[in-house]
């Protein structure tokens, strides 16, 4: 499936969760998404009382589920597209802000050889009271084991607000972890928070924050994670 429009896509108004998604916004039950690609902008410009949950492709993940071979803001088929994430919503609790899904709450979520190089832009009217947590592909993983692999982000990943944020937290693959993350060869670019990634610190910005690491099966962390 293809969200083909080549403009952006606005959420506005009052709530008490918001999850806009580029191709799904909450998925309430096990779910497969695989080989859609999102051309659009998504901008939020509204208010929750508790969590904003934005994703390229996928906004919240209510229950176990996969997200495979798909794409935001990449090169297919030919086609350019930007597919650019900003918040310029007004307070909220947590806002989690992913280039390919915003939050994956409780259950375990595999992202399987997903692109992302739309940029990731926070610039809110108003500061998080507990966190804001950007990712190129997840803004936040819960408690339950999640599972990345060949997944590549090529996006700036910026904070352009001026707001007192509880806590920040920003990665170039995930922003926050409470839970175990399994990686295979990710492919790192872009910049995290006005700091492009290079050959000397790249393995330094690939997580915000993070619980437990699994590296891959070779043991060794240039393995899981690569500059593009």
């Amino acid at each position: 499936c293809t969200n083909a429009v080549n403009g952006v896509i606005t959420i506005s108004g009052e709530s008490s969760y918001s999850c806009p998604g580029g191709i799904v916004g909450w998925s309430v039950s096990n779910m497969n998404i695989f080989g859609c690609t999102n051309n659009a902008d998504i901008t939020f410009k509204g208010t929750s009382a508790n969590d904003l949950r934005m994703g390229g492709i996928l906004g919240n993940c209510a229950n176990d589920s996969k997200v495979t071979k798909s794409t935001i803001g990449s090169v297919t088929a030919g086609n350019q597209n930007t597919g650019k994430i900003s918040n310029k919503g007004g307070a909220s609790k947590n806002a989690y802000i992913g280039g390919i899904l915003g939050c994956s709450g409780s259950k375990s979520t595999d992202v399987i050889n997903c692109h992302n190089t739309g940029d990731i832009i926070n610039n809110s009217t108003a500061g998080m009271t507990t966190s804001l947590c950007l990712g190129g592909i997840t803004g936040y993983s819960g408690t339950a084991a999640c599972a990345y692999e060949d997944c590549t982000s090529k996006s700036d990943i910026k904070i352009e607000d001026s707001c007192a944020h509880k806590v920040k937290y920003a990665g170039t693959i995930h922003g926050n972890a409470n839970t175990t993350i399994n990686a295979q060869h990710n492919g790192l670019g872009g910049s995290v928070l006005g700091v492009a990634l290079t050959a000397e610190n790249f393995l330094s910005k690939y997580y915000g924050n993070k619980k437990t690491y699994n590296i891959d099966q070779d043991g060794t962390k240039q393995s899981s994670y690569f500059l593009q």
